[in-house]
């Protein structure tokens, strides 16, 4: 699972592009919550596991859809995501990141 022999909670924030990814790892139970924000809009909270390690992530106003996926990799222990922001329908950015390792 994890490369980390520490048994502990990590917590931090990360700022990808004008995303922003708020998240909990616990290195005992293999647990991640993540919340992604743009521009102080929530766009969810997302529960991994390693039975669940993907899980998307979005919002829509009335002209802009924003939407994601948070991925964990516990055998290299790293934090990832995919972001896109549409407006009018129209894919306008696309982006990766690594959100945090372990």
């Amino acid at each position: 699972m994890s490369n980390n022999t520490a048994t502990s909670t990590i917590k931090g924030s990360r700022s990808i592009e004008r995303f922003v990814f708020d998240y909990t790892i616990n290195t005992t139970t293999n647990e991640i919550t993540v919340n992604a924000s743009i521009n102080g809009i929530n766009l969810g909270t997302s529960n991994l596991n390693p039975e669940n390690s993907n899980q998307d992530f979005g919002q829509n106003t009335e002209v802009l859809e924003f939407s994601g996926t948070v991925s964990a990799n516990y055998e290299t222990s790293e934090l990832h995501c995919t972001t896109e922001i549409k407006e009018y329908g129209k894919v306008v950015y696309q982006g990766k990141g690594t959100i945090a390792t372990w």
